[in-house]
């Protein structure tokens, strides 16, 4: 095997054990803490981080790879390329082994409804159902950033602001839709939070559309929104119907009275 093809994979071997050491640590920890606990990894568990660590020997040539993994599969870094899941962030100094990083924020109901689901009782499991659900996660977004490049409603590109929003929530969707990257949307953090609790949502025409007269207003005079409007397809379409349902907007749509959906106004 070559050098590098080797080297990539004992980069995918590390992802498991590195997202298991930071699970527990609550997402977050210093590098060499992150570090120090691989190490400390029951060997009969994680058998593929002993060995990996006998190839680097050299002091500080470890620690360095651990490093390259995080980056790797970080979207924060220019050592990202796109083609692997989206996991890990950068709190602070990356380059540096006294930086601080995370998992990947993901939506709290992806974890207990999967943990509700296969009924996982022992610590053991949870964290091998977390792991799961990461990777998986990181896939998805790694495919909306790779579609969107951006945030389509303000043009923010900055990946640690970004959010891969689901139209339909990981908790509702079937194991098909949870991956289906027309259930995504690339969105703004601050609007992610809206469109997640349904405070807007998109017409059939990619039309940005609000809640109340309040949230209108908000987006008017607090949110540097450059479009509003999302190119759609037919499967997105289908999506963003089901949320216009599940949050009330179709409600407060009155035929009768011919009264439409409240839209946001570019000024």
């Amino acid at each position: 095997m070559a050098k590098k093809d080797e080297e990539v994979q004992q980069k995918e071997q590390m992802i498991e054990p590195l997202i298991s050491v930071l699970h527990k640590f609550n997402g977050v920890a210093k590098l060499q803490y992150i570090e120090k606990a691989l190490k400390e990894l029951p060997a009969e568990e994680y058998p593929e981080v002993f060995e990996i660590a006998k190839n680097y020997k050299k002091k500080g040539s470890y620690n360095a790879f651990v490093g390259d993994v995080l980056e790797a599969y970080s979207s924060d870094s220019s050592d990202f390329d796109g083609t692997k899941p989206d996991l890990f962030r950068s709190v602070y100094g990356m380059a540096s082994r006294k930086g601080i990083w995370a998992l990947r924020e993901i939506p709290k109901d992806i974890v207990s409804s999967k943990l509700s689901e296969e009924r996982l009782l022992e610590q053991e499991t949870d964290v091998l159902c977390e792991v799961k659900v990461r990777l998986e996660q990181g896939k998805f977004r790694t495919a909306l950033l790779n579609k969107y490049k951006a945030c389509p409603l303000t043009g923010i590109n900055i990946p640690s602001f970004l959010i891969a929003s689901h139209i339909k929530p990981w908790a509702k969707s079937k194991v098909r839709e949870k991956l289906d990257i027309n259930n995504g949307i690339l969105l703004a953090v601050h609007l992610d939070k809206l469109f997640d609790v349904g405070d807007i949502s998109f017409d059939n025409d990619g039309l940005l559309i609000c809640q109340s007269d309040e949230i209108e207003n908000l987006l008017t005079e607090h949110f540097k929104i450059k479009t509003n409007q999302l190119e759609l397809n037919n499967q997105m379409r289908t999506y963003l119907e089901w949320h216009r349902k599940y949050f009330g907007f179709d409600k407060n749509k009155d035929k009768s009275q011919n009264k439409q959906y409240i839209y946001f106004q570019l000024k």
